[in-house]
């Protein structure tokens, strides 16, 4: 692998840190919430870049390169950086790419990153994609992970603040690959991929491009996942988890408590990202919870 860029200077991303780029402030924590890109704040996306691969590459993951950085982060019209700011230490500690196509020039399935991994139905480009918010790269640097770190349980809540910050009357879903990280054992693994299948799959509006299949022991899948009640399921799987000494990711956890109408479109094998295990998935911002949509200030009309 290739060894990570030194750390961009403060006063070259506290130069970029303009007025004009703040979402909002955080409900917790007290930080900031910036929305930036390559064009605006190219330093800060250097930061950024750096900052990701170390995350990625503490957890089993990264691009190997120096920095995670694409052209979707790079291109002109491309995706921008939702970024979480603490101002007394002056730090990034989290952060979510993403491209709201309400608000862009170019509406196509090759300007989707979630498009080198899925293949899209006709569907779902004419009448999802424009009114879609495409998310990804979602990261939380390693010291403020809450597992490590028990005063900063908050830094995934600060993320979605900001989503709440980018949605406005045309955006009507928000389109998301869960990373499954490959330290994660095996089973439990597994078992979230089938239970996301079963509960919540919806091949016909995308479908991988190379699918992840799950081995399941008969044992756990009968035990666990019966098909019924997907929050009991739910319960069953985190409860299994724990005994095998791990938690389920908190994306996955926390895209489970927004909406009953989650749709997941099957799982793959990233090979250019650590060999990481993929999910994608789709809210419909009309059927996030009315305490969620309240509680982070998301302004959607009906």
């Amino acid at each position: 692998m290739d060894t990570i860029i030194p750390p961009t200077s403060r006063s070259l991303i506290l130069s970029e840190l303009t007025h004009n780029k703040l979402l909002r402030y955080s409900r917790m924590g007290k930080n900031e919430i910036y929305s930036v890109n390559s064009q605006n704040s190219p330093h800060i996306i250097n930061e950024i870049a750096r900052l990701r691969e170390i995350t990625f590459r503490n957890s089993g993951g990264g691009i190997g390169k120096s920095k995670d950085v694409d052209h979707f982060d790079l291109d002109g019209d491309g995706y921008s950086q939702l970024i979480i700011w603490e101002p007394n230490e002056q730090k990034i500690l989290g952060g979510y790419r993403y491209r709201s196509f309400p608000q862009s020039l170019n509406v196509g399935a090759e300007y989707l990153a979630t498009s080198t991994l899925y293949n899209l139905s006709k569907e779902f480009v004419d009448q999802y994609l424009p009114f879609t918010i495409d998310l990804g790269r979602a990261f939380i640097i390693p010291e403020y992970q809450a597992s490590k770190n028990k005063q900063n349980v908050f830094i995934l809540d600060n993320i979605w603040d900001g989503l709440g910050a980018l949605v406005n009357q045309n955006v009507k879903y928000f389109l998301g690959r869960i990373v499954i990280y490959p330290e994660l054992k095996k089973d439990i693994r597994d078992l979230i991929i089938y239970f996301m299948d079963k509960h919540f799959n919806n091949n016909n509006l995308l479908n991988t491009k190379i699918p992840y299949v799950p081995k399941i022991k008969k044992s756990l899948s009968l035990g666990i996942i019966k098909g019924k009640d997907y929050n009991q399921d739910f319960l069953k799987l985190k409860k299994l988890a724990n005994q095998y000494g791990e938690t389920i990711p908190p994306l996955i956890n926390a895209y489970m408590k927004l909406s009953p109408s989650l749709q997941s479109f099957g799982a793959t094998i990233d090979s250019s990202f650590g060999n990481l295990y993929e999910i994608c998935i789709m809210i419909n911002v009309k059927d996030i919870y009315p305490k969620y949509l309240k509680r982070y200030q998301v302004n959607f009309k009906m």
